[in-house]
């Protein structure tokens, strides 16, 4: 889901670390999915009497966070 907000909220690279665009080419490469093998965070979240899965590479979300985007 990181990959999500990034692709929907990222509106340039101006700022982020060589290593960070890096992230997000092999990122957008993989087409936003996470491949067998990977690392990934997945968090389970209950949200008005629903439950909702959050999924995100390690790295794509430590991008979010320094962007601030989950905030908006």
């Amino acid at each position: 889901m990181a990959y999500e907000w990034l692709d929907n909220c990222l509106s340039g690279t101006a700022g982020l670390t060589f290593s960070e665009k890096r992230s997000l080419v092999l990122a957008n490469q993989a087409g936003g999915m996470i491949l067998p093998g990977e690392r990934y965070l997945r968090q389970t979240l209950k949200d008005e009497g629903g439950f909702w899965e959050f999924w995100a590479r390690p790295e794509l979300h430590r991008i979010c966070l320094k962007l601030e985007m989950y905030e908006t």
